[in-house]
């Protein structure tokens, strides 16, 4: 098997061509981009090219368009660094769509989204979801919705776990096989991991969103759950659209008009246990603003 491979991945109107060298490297990209993941065939704006380089020696790099952005040995954060300098690709060229910050799953027919900045408990509630609830896990980054057109495109990537979160997933999280199949190290700050049951799903029909879920994990707190209404959700939504720079209006008239018929809520928790029975109540029950 050659140790050189290609991938292309296509997102929110950008293209993104990747290089790997080395075994460990194609492993590396194999475990961030799926071999099977669809390229995409739409038209794009705008294109960039990595190229990930491992030796037998353990040193890695990664370039950008040419340009060395980082090197060092840690398996690790050559995946972490290159999944985030490919997101922060994405939203910086992104002007043909909304482009959230957020999660998402799929229960059933229907799509959940999971909005949230860093630290709030997003990655660890959809870990959640899907081993407990037995949702199809999307994403945990960026969701897509372009307009004028009937579908959202979540990104492929792992779950992207901090280690103070994995009491909550160990279960259904192998990290010996994790490291040994991909070669990618699992001690430093956070965890790159996939789920069971990852979907392989990039696209999914827009009128199957039915639930926002704004999640805020507070350590010790009681339970905290308020049903927003459609300007509520909006705002709280507002505050994750990572393009609103590129778009006419921020991307406001848009956002808005996106919500009129889905149901948000805003929750604060210590436990899952606070939140079980809502979050059953919420994924079955189609509800209207009020």
């Amino acid at each position: 098997m050659s140790s050189l491979c290609t991938r292309e991945v296509v997102f929110a109107g950008s293209r993104a061509v990747i290089e790997c060298d080395g075994l460990i490297a194609r492993r590396i990209c194999d475990f961030i981009i799926p071999p099977d993941a669809d390229r995409g065939n739409e038209t794009t704006q705008s294109s960039v090219s990595f190229f990930l380089s491992a030796n037998n020696s353990g040193n890695f790099s990664l370039f950008q368009n040419d340009e060395l952005i980082w090197k060092g040995t840690d398996s690790g954060y050559l995946a972490e660094k290159f999944l985030s300098q490919l997101c922060w690709y994405f939203a910086d060229r992104c002007n043909n769509g909304l482009l959230f910050h957020a999660g998402a799953v799929q229960y059933q027919e229907n799509c959940i989204l999971i909005p949230g900045k860093c630290g709030s408990g997003k990655t660890t509630l959809i870990s959640w979801l899907v081993k407990q609830m037995g949702c199809k896990y999307l994403t945990d980054e960026l969701v897509f919705f372009p307009f004028g057109k009937k579908v959202v495109q979540s990104f492929h990537r792992p779950l992207h776990l901090k280690k103070a979160s994995l009491p909550v997933i160990q279960p259904f999280l192998d990290v010996d096989r994790i490291e040994e199949k991909y070669h990618i190290s699992c001690q430093f700050s956070d965890l790159i991991a996939v789920p069971g049951n990852y979907s392989g799903e990039s696209q999914i029909r827009k009128d199957t969103l039915k639930v926002i879920l704004f999640p805020q994990y507070q350590y010790d707190s009681s339970v905290q759950w308020s049903s927003l209404t459609a300007a509520e959700t909006s705002f709280h939504l507002m505050q994750n659209l990572v393009n609103a720079r590129n778009l006419e209006g921020y991307g406001f008239s848009e956002t808005t008009r996106l919500m009129n018929k889905v149901q948000g809520y805003l929750f604060t928790y210590s436990s899952f246990n606070q939140i079980y029975e809502n979050i059953l109540r919420v994924i079955h029950t189609e509800k209207k603003h009020t």
